[in-house]
């Protein structure tokens, strides 16, 4: 296979797997001089691997900041002129429509609710709810984290929150991150009721493989419809080129054509892209 990939996920936190938490709760606090420092350590390795990327902004400060965000911003584009941004969005502050047309200016096309770093539970979906409501009113994608699992995993059900959401955004698309990792079926039921659904494939194609949840994603892909995967890694904490060879050796055991291949890769990316409003390049 010799392709490009658009990678739907992509961290800027400077870390590897093995560190994941200390690495993530340094992306919480990233800065947009952090940003700018972890993008140019990465920047050629992201280059040589990727035709585009969807970028994870998890400061959740940042929206609600007198920064320069969209300066940095356009440097990305120079590169990756097709390039998205998607902001973890603290749906529990004041002034949040502000903060959602702060962060249009900026250039970032997305927003993302993650249920164990946001630590939302039960009596917080119905605000989360509001909070997703509001940024696709203003034209926002919404990605939802639905990893699944650790000893917080029945406090913080991210597919009731993704349910919820899913019930009340039709006009945007909705994308449900690691495919829903252990709760898959789920996962595919949702997007089997909505249309506006896609899930992406980060990081539970390499935790899973070999696995009979690989087969299941498998027939969930074909069954949701291959326009409506996109192929993701969770970059750094899984590696790009661990990640590439993974979805290079699902496609193949699977059966795939190169036109689904393809449309997994690239072209379903391409088309999200298509419905949400990237500045051209400056």
């Amino acid at each position: 296979m010799h392709i490009k990939p658009f990678d739907f996920n992509i961290h800027l936190s400077g870390g590897q797997e093995s560190d994941r938490e200390f690495w993530l709760a340094k992306e919480t606090s990233n800065d947009v001089h952090g940003l700018r420092q972890c993008y140019q350590t990465v920047r050629g390795q992201l280059r040589s691997a990727l035709s585009g990327a969807n970028f994870m902004l998890f400061n959740q400060d940042l929206p609600f900041l007198d920064v320069d965000l969209g300066s940095w911003i356009t440097e990305v584009r120079l590169d990756f002129p097709t390039s998205i941004f998607t902001q973890l969005l603290d749906f529990r502050r004041p002034f949040l429509e502000q903060a959602l047309l702060r962060l249009k200016t900026f250039g970032v096309q997305g927003v993302k609710f993650h249920s164990y770093v946001q630590k939302i539970g039960n009596s917080d979906i119905r605000r989360a709810v509001e909070a997703a409501e509001i940024a696709a009113a203003h034209g926002f994608y919404i990605c939802i984290d639905a990893s699944y699992g650790t000893t917080w995993m029945y406090d913080f059900d991210n597919m009731l929150l993704a349910a919820n959401i899913v019930r009340a955004v039709k006009d945007v698309p909705v994308v449900i991150l690691h495919s829903g990792g252990a709760r898959r079926w789920d996962a595919m039921l949702l997007a089997l009721d909505a249309p506006n659904v896609y899930l992406e494939t980060s990081f539970t194609l390499n935790y899973f493989e070999g696995s009979s949840v690989e087969s299941d994603l498998a027939f969930i892909y074909r069954k949701i419809g291959l326009d409506r995967i996109l192929y993701a890694s969770d970059f750094p904490y899984v590696s790009l080129d661990d990640s590439f060879r993974c979805i290079e050796r699902f496609l193949e055991r699977h059966g795939f054509g190169a036109f689904e291949s393809d449309a997994v890769l690239v072209t379903t990316a391409k088309k999200l892209i298509g419905k949400v409003d990237v500045p051209s390049r400056r």
